[in-house]
């Protein structure tokens, strides 16, 4: 099965932008929009351990340990929500979520398994920091 590595996706009002290096255009994006806040679904902690040195610019800039430290730290600091609570997503929709999940695989840095997306997603659910 071959996958799509990267794409950009204009719908109104969304606009999608995925793939590799896709973080690095963060700041581009929302001085594109005008807009001081962003909602970015993404597990830069899972894509750390597979890429460390694609996000090291963004560590960088939130002068933070890793990217995925800095993002969280940033979103705290600007009153974003960081538990998925927040959009109305319960801890029992889990299960149904990682199943829609490895049932439509994309391109990923990190195999996708079962239990990996459910500890995430259980973290998710809670807000918790991201994972060292």
């Amino acid at each position: 099965m071959q996958f799509q590595s990267s794409f950009l996706h204009q719908g109104s009002p969304a606009r999608i932008v995925f793939g590799p290096g896709s973080l690095l255009r963060l700041a581009d994006e929302a001085d594109r929009l005008g807009v001081r806040k962003i909602l970015i679904l993404t597990t830069p902690e899972q894509r750390e351990a597979a890429v460390p040195d694609l996000l090291a610019p963004v560590a960088a800039i939130f002068d933070a340990p890793t990217a995925a430290a800095g993002l969280f730290a940033f979103a705290q600091r600007v009153g974003t929500p960081t538990a998925l609570t927040s959009l109305g997503f319960a801890e029992a929709d889990i299960a149904k979520a990682v199943g829609i999940a490895l049932s439509r695989p994309c391109w990923n840095p990190r195999p996708l398994t079962e239990a990996g997306l459910s500890a995430l997603l259980s973290r998710a659910v809670r807000g918790d920091a991201p994972a060292s």
